[in-house]
């Protein structure tokens, strides 16, 4: 489990399985989010503490052939990807891939990040440091520097 937390006191847990698939994620204001993937690996489950949920189907070969979630969207797809008899509630068909929730992920973390790394720049700027306590503080700011830079890609 990876944890983060900042001066202000905001959190953020991470669990991981054994083959480093994200599995839990949970922010100290309650938000949580679970993820379930197959034995290919393949995300399978989604479910947030906001009771919203989604779940896919793989055949052989590892394409997605049927997804359905909590608000009542559902398709199917043929062998070549594209999505055949599907259903959507009234309104926007909003849905999300696994890549936009990573990216919504990647976005909270730069910015949970960001948040510490302004908080320990004003700690430094005001405090008096030793010398070892200052380079570690410094190593911290870059790791969480280059964090940043790696979650933007």
């Amino acid at each position: 489990m990876i944890h983060y937390k900042n001066s202000n006191g905001d959190e953020i847990w991470y669990e991981y399985d054994s083959n480093g698939n994200e599995i839990h994620y949970k922010t100290s204001d309650g938000f949580e989010v679970w993820y379930e993937y197959d034995s290919n690996g393949k995300f399978i489950h989604f479910k947030n503490s906001n009771g919203f949920e989604s779940w896919r189907e793989y055949d052989s070969d590892g394409n997605e052939i049927h997804f359905k979630n909590s608000n009542g969207v559902e398709y199917w797809c043929d062998s070549d990807g594209g999505k055949t008899n599907q259903k959507k509630r009234k309104g926007k068909m909003k849905m999300k891939t696994l890549e936009q929730q990573t990216a919504q992920a990647n976005r909270r973390m730069r910015k949970f990040l960001n948040k510490t790394h302004d908080n320990l720049q004003e700690f430094f700027m005001q405090e008096k440091l030793t010398a070892g306590a200052e380079r570690r503080l410094l190593e911290i700011l870059a790791t969480i520097t280059f964090t940043i830079e790696a979650t933007a890609v």
